[in-house]
């Protein structure tokens, strides 16, 4: 085929480290077609035992290691999707400070939890549970332990 006849196709794959042996020599072979480009998004730890299989010896890798965000930069991104729901009054330093201490500035927790907590101000509210109208210490704590951040 000519050249410009032939189209790149970028792949992204979240959770790499959960795919098979079949799906990694797949992988492989389309990336050695030079057709396709893949980023494969997966867990440290697990990242560095996929890099050292034969299959990814000879190929161009570059890992970017993604560190935990700021409390400053939980707050900021909270009540920036807060703002857009006119909700953005209803955490306090003490509830952002504890939520930052269980999600450990891991943004995919910061958003599993406040998913959660805002799951059970709802169930609180249509069971008429007065004491959890509003977020306060145990609402987060209960929050933490159904996430598992916290032994109950």
């Amino acid at each position: 085929l000519h050249k410009s006849l032939v189209t790149h196709t970028f792949i992204i794959i979240d959770e790499a480290q959960l795919l098979d042996i079949k799906m990694i020599e797949f992988i492989r072979t389309l990336s050695d077609s030079r057709t396709h480009s893949f980023l494969l998004s997966m867990h440290t730890n697990d990242a560095m035992e996929i890099l050292k299989m034969e299959h990814f010896k000879s190929r161009n890798i570059d890992v970017i290691d993604l560190k935990p965000i700021s409390k400053q930069e939980m707050i900021q991104y909270l009540n920036q999707k807060l703002l857009n729901t006119n909700a953005n009054h209803l955490f306090t330093k003490k509830e952002f400070d504890k939520i930052f201490k269980y999600t450990k500035g891991n943004f995919r927790y910061i958003k599993k939890f406040v998913k959660t907590l805002f799951e059970l101000l709802e169930f609180a509210s249509n069971n008429n549970l007065k004491k959890y109208k509003n977020i306060n210490s145990c609402l987060i704590i209960m929050t933490a332990i159904e996430l598992g951040l916290e032994n109950g």
